[in-house]
């Protein structure tokens, strides 16, 4: 299992006194059909406009060109609800870029534009290795709860990268 969580020291926040208050991991926030997915700032290249997919249909996995990289691109909502995330009308949603430990960029497609956020690293806690193997959300390694600006608070799933490529 990868961790995603960077080293505790490597993100923190600071009082006015200079002192380290609490150890931070920026994430970046985007829904997935009934789901709140998340991965680390660290962890991703970039976010784009969504280009034009292609494929047979058949999958949740697609191919793109992004300048002169060609990255696979994994559905998850089709792979999470075995149906790809409605069209919104004249909006084509965003791409999140991620290199791989397999030497291979992967672009997830979000429709709703992802936020970036600050949470404690004591907020975050592993899911239950059987709560893994057992639901659909085996791609998802941790979970945590962030307050939105209405003042409501949502889980949050983060996703584990090396799991999502093992699903496929």
């Amino acid at each position: 299992m990868t961790t995603l969580i960077p080293n505790p020291s490597a993100m923190s926040r600071h009082t006015e006194s200079g002192k380290e208050s609490q150890n931070l991991v920026k994430l970046v926030v985007f829904p997935m059909g009934s789901l709140t997915l998340a991965l680390p700032m660290k962890a991703i290249s970039r976010v784009i406009n969504m280009p034009e997919v292609h494929g047979s249909g058949l999958s949740p996995v697609g191919v793109t060109t992004v300048g002169n990289l060609q990255l696979t691109i994994i559905d998850l909502h089709r792979q999470l609800f075995q149906v790809s995330a409605p069209q919104r009308t004249g909006k084509g949603g965003y791409l999140i870029i991620l290199p791989t430990s397999a030497g291979f960029p992967i672009g997830i497609p979000t429709a709703e534009t992802p936020l970036l956020t600050d949470v404690p690293t004591g907020d975050i806690r592993a899911l239950p290795e059987a709560y893994r193997q057992a639901d659909t959300l085996s791609i998802a390694s941790h979970l945590t709860r962030i307050t939105l600006e209405s003042g409501e608070t949502q889980s949050v799933f983060l996703l584990d990268v090396a799991a999502v490529l093992a699903s496929l």
